[in-house]
Formats: C-alpha cells, structure tokens, sequence
C-alpha cells in the first residue's frame, strides 16, 4: 500500500461523511408520516430498496409508503385536477424538488409545503401547474385506526405474501371469466352451423341460406379468435405485475430471513425462490384456461338436451367419470412431486455449493467425490420425475381414451334415434362437435391438474420460507435512535442453532462511546461470535446486549446496523467494480468513498490499474487477491460511518507494509466518538487500542488496561493469546 496522506482536519473530515444525501421524495415521506401520526424511521425505510444514487424515485416512494402503513400512488393528472378530498398529496416538481399539496384554500388556492425546510406558499392552481410535472401521488393510510396499523409490516402488505397480491388483480380475472363466457358462447356457432347446412341447406340447395351461415359464423370466429388473444395477452400482462411484486418480495425474505432461522445450504433457499417460476407458470398458462372452461361445460350439455334429448347421458356420465380418475391419481402423484422437489433441491443446494467453493474442489482433487454426490442426486431426481411423468401420462391418456370412446357412444346411439326419427342426421353430427366441446376442457384438466401439484407443492415450500423468522420486524418497544453507541453486555450467553456448547457463556461488561478495545483470545474464544451478536446478525440466547441503556432487541434492525458495524474475516465481494463493491451497504455517502477507500489501503493498488475504481473485482473478488479483498471490505464497513466498529482480524490477508499503513491511516480517520472494538492476535494492531480484553472458551477472563493485560500475558498469569482467531 502507498502512503496514506493525512487529512488536515481528519475530525472534520471524518464529520462530513455524516452529511446524508439529499432525498426529497424521503422527505416527503417524512412529512406524510408525521402528519397521519405514523412511525418512520429513515435507515428502516430505505432499508434492502434498490435505491437510484442512494434516493427514492416516484415507483420506490410508492413501495417505501407502504411500509409505514400508507397505500401511495402515482396518477397522471395536474395538481389543478386534483380534488381537495385528496389532500395531503405529493407534488413532484420540475426542479427535482418534491412539494407536498396540504389543503385546498379559499380563492382555489392551495397551500404547498416543501419538506425539511420552513417554506410553505399558496400557490393558485396555474402557478402550481407551471412548477409541477405531469403527475402526482396520492398517499392515504391504509387503516386509520392506531392500533389497528400494527399489522402493517415491512413488506407492507396484509394477508398471504401471493393471495394478497393476486387479489388486487381481481378485475382481470373478472375479464378473463367474462370472455370465457363469451368465448364458449361463441362456441356454439360451429356446431349449430354444421347442422343447419346437414338438415337445411343440402336437403334443399339452399345456397343463399349457406352464404348467410357461413357470414355469422365466419364473425363469430373472429370475435373468438379476438377474445382468445386479447384474455392471452390480459392474463399475460398480470402474470409479469404479479411476477414483479411476488418474485421481489421473495427475495427480500431471503435476504431478510435471520441467520439463526435461514436453512443450512443456500442452494436450498436459491431452489425454493427458482419453484416460483412454476406457480407463476400455473396462472399464466393454458391449463388455469382449461379450469375456466371447466365452468362452462353446463352451457353446452344444455343445447345437447335440446338437440339431441338422452344423448346428453353419455358426455354427463363421462365428466364425473373423468374428474374421479384424475382426482384419484392426484394422490400418488403428490407424493411424487414432493419427493422431486426435495431431490432438486439437494441437488441445486450442491450445484450452488460446489461451484462457490470451485478453487477449493480443484486444489484438493475433489472432482470425484463431488461427482459420486451428484450422480446420486441426479439418480433420485430422475427416479422422481419419471414417477411424476407416469401419472401424468396416466391422467391424461385416460381424458383422450375416455374422449374418444364417447364419441364412438354418441354415433352409435344417434344411428338408432336417427332410424327412429327422433333426430336428424345434422342434429347427431352437431352432437358429437358438442360433446367434443364438453370433454375438451377434460383433457387438459387432467394436465392442469398435474401442475397444480408441482405448484402448490412448490407453493407449500415458498410457504415456509416466508413463515421464517426476519430481521427487519417491529421491535416490541422502539428505542429509537442510537445516539452515543453507549455499550454494556448483561450476562451474555449464546449458542449457536444446533449447538449444545455455548459460544458466549454469561460475559458482563461496560464499553463507553469512543473507547479502542482489543479481544484476544484462541481459536474459537468467542470473539467473532461477540461481533455478530453486537451487530444483530444473531440474537443471544441468554443475557442482553444493551445500547444507550436499551436492549439491542428494541432497535429496529436496520437503525442497530447503521450504529453497529461487523467487520468479518471474510472479505466477501460481488461481482462490479471496486467503486460498487466499497459503496455497497451506504450508496448515501458515496461523495466521500474515497477518504475511505484511501484509509482501508484500496487507492494504493487500484492507482496502479488503468480503470482504477471502475476495476472489476471478479466474482466473490476472485480477480483480487486476499489482501485486496480485505481492503475492499474494510473500506466497506468504514463507509457506514457507525458508532461502534468491530474489526475482526482487519489485516490477517495484509503484509506488513500494508499493515502499518492501514494503522496509520485508521488512527488518523477514526472519530474520538466512534468506538473500536478490535479483534486480532497481532500486536502490531493493539496500538490501536487501549483497553484489552481476553476471551477463553466463551468466557472473559481479563479485561483491562492494554499494556497491565499485556504483561499479565508475558508473565504466563493467563492463558496465552498466540494463535487467536475466528472466535
């Protein structure tokens, strides 16, 4: 690493990256939830939204609205179109501004207030047009009642994570059952025109009477052929919106589930969101039409009664005939839906495993063991799937036989009505189209009902997913903000899931706001476990982690974490650039990324490269090398700019070099507010700190002055600190 320069006022410096980006639509947000007398909280807000250059736009604003219980929508129209009903409402200015419309007032005035400054103007409705947009937002409560807005969570929605959204749908489905209506109606054209040709038009040469039936039905074709298209593109256009909303709200879970609830092997998670697709492609698919039509069969073994009298017996035996089979197979099949998606799923959970770890599998000739695993996944897979296609097939095959065989019925039955009299030949030929008409929905019931297995069963999977304990939920009692980072730990216990021994057994202790404390201590001490309780990664299982006197569970998780950062071992990358990757967790602050990235020791290296910043990092930082990486993420976590900062072995990949330069720099930037807490078993780091900790089994076993612990260690008073670290 080169020299670090140092700042000429690094407390100054170090200040300013306080100074957040600034937001109008969040400030206006702000401003709605104060007056409908709602909670907000700007870093819980924000939280895990795609923010564009660390902003909201229109589309976020919407989404951030609903976590704090407001339903905001964005609607085309002037604010001199806007009914004072309406008010308060957010006005988007052609500035960049956002103003919030409060009241309408005498004289068609209305009063407009910008948010997070004392301006506010009555503007006539021509003066407000000129400076607004071409649009504005409505944002109304979703439920006025104080206490009835708890159900409000973060994802803003109440009710099923898939139901709820599908329901907001509910006039496209409307459309979709009226244009079957009319679309089975129209149905009915083809077989009453075959008819009225066998028992009208051939018997008298009637040509013009053929040209008059082949006109209506020709048009009763197209508009099917319309309605067929445009419920196509209907349902098409709903499946993306749901798609949008569902699959976005998937992933926030994922990313939102905690560690201690999140399943053991990530691939597991990556099968269970990827099994969406299936039961967006049951609601979007010819089979959900298939189901429709299935209403509609009444309609046709009606006209078959009026045409053709007992013939009707023998399609309205078959329905229930058919139904009961398929229904009957349903059971074996469901079993072996789930065996296969258990099966996928371990085999996705190795794939994901297999390919991260890559260098690993290579360096130790690994190939073969890994291959023996997957073979035998795949085995069961494919032993699954062919069960499932078994009873499909089943299904299906019987739908055509027993289809087939009614027509075969029908002629012969309609041969002896004919010689009877009691029919026409016409009459009997409109018969079979129609029973045709009546089973078609049959056949594919049988194959709709096959993927309404795999759907629902994926759909129980996604289930459980989104049942899973998340971060991001309402404290009990909120404390607020973190104003000092003034910490104290209460009989702290942990173990972690599955675990008998405890990873932190019962450590009480006081660090006040500014402090520098080291943790040493030998390999699994506790001391990265400390750090991840600190932070909320984990919740402790027995004591409590205190925070300006208020327990850390009382914090909303997203405000813990902006005071609390955990600096890992690991220097994790994503696939970007070293400018993507530094600015990752707070796009706010992005201005100042390069004091940071200076500090952590990344301009040294990247100045060397020509795309400097713009470098890409490969993935998991691949193209990187250990020290690099730790760099990156040391500069990461110095850009949340929190009020307490866990440094867990900042410089294990660094030579020392880069070391003493990471040091020098950290001391120079580092606020005389922010507290350190320093995990490391290199003295070199410990003149960073002042105080000293030393963890053992879980336990702390001394705590006290850097240079008294020292000596206490070199005397051989405690236990030996060489070879510490991940705790």
């Amino acid at each position: 690493m080169g020299k670090i320069e140092p700042s000429a006022n690094p407390e100054a410096d170090a200040s300013a990256l306080d100074l957040p980006v600034h937001d109008p639509y969040l400030d206006a947000l702000e401003f709605l939830a104060a007056h409908h007398d709602l909670p907000f909280s700007r870093a819980d807000i924000v939280n895990s939204l795609p923010l564009e250059d660390g902003r909201l736009n229109a589309t976020l604003f919407c989404r951030a609205a609903e976590r704090i219980g407001l339903n905001a929508k964005v609607v085309a129209r002037t604010p001199s179109e806007v009914s004072a009903l309406a008010c308060p409402y957010v006005v988007p200015l052609a500035s960049g501004e956002i103003a919030v419309a409060t009241q309408k007032l005498p004289r068609r005035k209305t009063r407009v207030v910008m948010p997070g400054t004392p301006i506010a103007e009555d503007l006539s409705p021509a003066q407000l047009d000129l400076k607004a947009i071409d649009y504005v937002i409505y944002a109304a409560p979703i439920v006025r009642d104080a206490d009835a807005r708890q159900w409000v969570s973060r994802r803003g929605t109440r009710g099923h994570w898939l139901w709820s959204v599908v329901a907001k749908f509910w006039a496209t489905w409307i459309y979709v059952i009226a244009a079957a209506l009319f679309i089975n109606l129209l149905g009915l054209a083809l077989p009453l025109y075959v008819m009225n040709v066998y028992d009208r038009v051939v018997p008298n040469n009637s040509i013009s009477t053929l040209w008059a039936l082949a006109i209506g039905v020709g048009i009763a074709l197209i508009f099917d052929f319309i309605l067929r298209m445009m419920r196509s593109v209907v349902i098409d256009s709903s499946g993306q919106r749901i798609d949008m909303r569902v699959s976005s709200a998937l992933f926030q879970q994922a990313m939102d589930v905690t560690m201690a609830a999140r399943p053991a092997n990530a691939g597991e998670i990556a099968s269970h969101i990827r099994e969406f697709d299936t039961v967006r492609e049951f609601f979007t698919s010819s089979s959900i039409m298939s189901a429709i039509d299935l209403m509609f069969i009444g309609i046709f073994l009606g006209v078959l009664w009026l045409l053709v009298g007992p013939l009707v017996l023998i399609p309205m035996l078959a329905v229930p005939l058919v139904l009961l089979v398929t229904l009957f197979i349903q059971i074996p099949l469901g079993r072996s839906v789930a065996r296969a998606q258990h099966m996928i799923s371990n085999r996705q959970g190795l794939l994901v495993e297999s390919l991260v770890a890559i260098e690993t599998v290579k360096a130790n000739s690994a190939e073969g063991v890994l291959q023996k695993k997957w073979e035998a996944a795949v085995a069961g897979s494919v032993r699954s799937g062919s069960a499932i296609r078994l009873w499909s097939s089943l299904a299906m095959y019987f739908s055509t036989t027993v289809q087939q065989s009614v027509s075969v019925f029908i002629l012969m039955w309609g041969v002896f009505l004919i010689a009877e009299g009691e029919i026409t030949i016409g009459a009997l030929v409109a018969s079979n189209i129609l029973a045709g008409r009546v089973l078609a929905p049959l056949s594919g019931i049988a194959m709709t009902l096959s993927r309404a297995q795999q759907s629902f069963s994926a759909l129980r999977q996604l289930n459980r997913l989104m049942k899973l304990e998340a971060d991001h939920t309402d404290p009990e009692h909120d404390a607020g903000t973190i104003a000092s980072g003034k910490l104290e730990l209460r009989a702290l216990s942990f173990a972690y899931p599955g675990q008998e021994a405890s990873a932190i057994d019962d450590v009480s202790l006081s660090i006040s706001p500014g402090e520098r404390v080291g943790l040493i201590g030998r390999v699994g001490s506790g001391k990265s476990t400390l750090g991840k309780l600190l932070c909320g990664l984990y919740r402790p299982t027995g004591g409590a982690v205190l925070i300006d006197g208020a327990e850390s569970r009382h914090y909303k998780i997203a405000e813990l974490r902006n005071a609390v950062t955990y600096a890992g071992q690991d220097a994790i990358l994503f696939s970007g650039t070293i400018r993507d990757n530094i600015i990752l967790g707070n796009p706010a602050f992005e201005r100042h990324f390069e004091t940071c990235a200076r500090v952590a020791g990344v301009t040294s290296f990247v100045q060397a490269h020509p795309q400097g910043f713009a470098m890409q990092v490969g993935e998991r930082g691949g193209l990187l090398s250990g020290g690099q990486r730790q760099a990156v993420a040391l500069a990461r976590a110095m850009m949340m700019r929190p009020r307490i900062l866990f440094m867990d072995e900042p410089t294990s990949a660094m030579d020392n070099l880069s070391e003493a330069n990471f040091v020098r720099g950290l001391r120079q930037w580092l606020p005389q507010d922010t507290t350190l807490i320093l995990a490391t078993h290199r003295n070199s780091l410990l003149s960073l700190v002042t105080r000293l900790i030393v963890m053992e089994n879980g336990k702390v076993i001394a705590d006290g002055p850097r240079d008294k612990v020292l000596a206490m260690l070199k005397k051989g008073n405690l236990v030996s600190a060489d070879g510490a670290g991940d705790g």
